[in-house]
């Protein structure tokens, strides 16, 4: 009886090893996977950020060329309409002359 229980205890002593040597294994695995899955939501969010920031500079180039060509629409209609508003002084002009000449005959 005391080999049998010597052995028993042997035996519950290598299972409970075992089962401490597994949990530690099982626990370093765990943990890499996390550092693994830390390491790579921190490359993602910095891809992330990246592409965010390469949008918004996309975004603002895009604007600043869509505003640098309303100026330019916009200096147009105000040459064409400084070129209308003197001929139309030139016709006014012309009007008043014609007017004068009409007048005095």
């Amino acid at each position: 009886v005391k080999k049998f229980d010597a052995w028993k205890l042997q035996a519950q002593e290598e299972a409970a090893r075992r089962v401490l040597e597994a949990q530690d294994v099982a626990v370093g695995d765990l943990m890499k996977s996390m550092d693994r899955h830390r390491y790579q939501t921190k490359e993602d969010t910095l891809k992330t950020r990246e592409e965010l920031l390469q949008v918004i500079k996309s975004n603002n180039s895009l604007f600043e060329g869509k505003v640098a060509e309303v100026q330019q629409r916009l200096q147009l209609l105000a040459m064409e309409a400084g070129r209308s508003l003197g001929d139309l002084n030139g016709d006014l002009e012309r009007l008043r002359r014609c007017d004068s000449m009409f007048q005095e005959s």
